[in-house]
């Protein structure tokens, strides 16, 4: 999962970027909407990232419950790793926050309405989030990739001791 992860994360860095080099370039001319398009795919697929990111902590999560309950193993572990999904729900949460923020300024700023600094100002924070939340979701993916991989080591340890006896 970490490189699946890190394929997206990067691909969504150069959406991102890709969409703000279009929109500087972007004369407002309504013929050339580069910018809007990138835009929309970035948070489309920004969204689909993230959608990716809990589906795989709630999975694993479930599934490493279900390895210590069924090997009678220690909760403890599990504690760990309802923490690792906390964190990566909360970068989750700010990488929607800043990606609807900047959608919301942009909307705004194409009708006319707005003024160019702000959704720059929001578009630059959103990617600075995103880049933080990609690294820091990252670590605790491979985190979360340990924790479970020992949840299922002992799971597997105490079925073959059963089947032993």
């Amino acid at each position: 999962m970490p490189r699946i992860f890190a394929g997206l994360a990067v691909g969504q860095t150069i959406v991102l970027i890709a969409a703000g080099v279009a929109g500087f370039l972007n004369t407002g001319d309504p013929d050339t909407p580069h910018h809007v398009i990138l835009g929309l795919f970035a948070v489309l697929l920004g969204c689909f990232v993230q959608a990716v990111v809990f589906t795989y902590f709630t999975i694993t999560g479930k599934l490493a419950a279900q390895a210590v309950h069924l090997a009678h193993g220690d909760v403890t572990l599990l504690y760990g790793i309802k923490n690792l999904k906390r964190s990566a729900t909360f970068l989750l949460a700010a990488v929607f926050v800043t990606l609807l923020a900047a959608t919301i300024t942009g909307a705004i700023q194409w009708r006319g309405d707005g003024r160019p600094g702000v959704h720059f100002l929001t578009a630059a924070l959103a990617v600075v989030v995103h880049f933080y939340a990609s690294l820091r979701q990252f670590r605790l993916i491979v985190q979360n990739g340990r924790a479970l991989d020992a949840s299922l080591r002992r799971y597997r340890e105490a079925t073959s001791q059963s089947q032993r006896r």
